[in-house]
């Protein structure tokens, strides 16, 4: 398995730091033993740390759908369309 470059190293380490409050919501019970392993691993190994690339895809798909990175969306109106509570006043 390789090592992680440093400048990976240090973006999983933060998608496992804002994993770790998401570990009891997590999909599977796989997931989340998957999760406590990598954690522990990162605290013992540090930047020696090693993963397979299906092993940082699945982290950062879990990242993804449990911690995102997008934007909140804009409120809904009523009618369903977007509200951006703009300053045009209709009269």
């Amino acid at each position: 398995m390789p090592q992680l470059y440093p400048e990976k190293y240090a973006e999983i380490a933060q998608k496992l730091d804002e994993l770790e409050p998401e570990i009891n919501i997590l999909r599977s019970d796989s997931a989340r033993s998957f999760i406590r392993e990598q954690i522990e691993r990162k605290k013992q190994y540090g930047e020696r740390m090693f993963l397979s690339p299906k092993q940082v895809s699945w982290i950062e798909s879990l990242h993804d759908e449990y911690v995102g990175t997008a934007e909140p969306a804009a409120p809904k109106g009523i009618d369903g369309e977007s509200d951006d509570m703009g300053d045009d006043i209709p009269f």
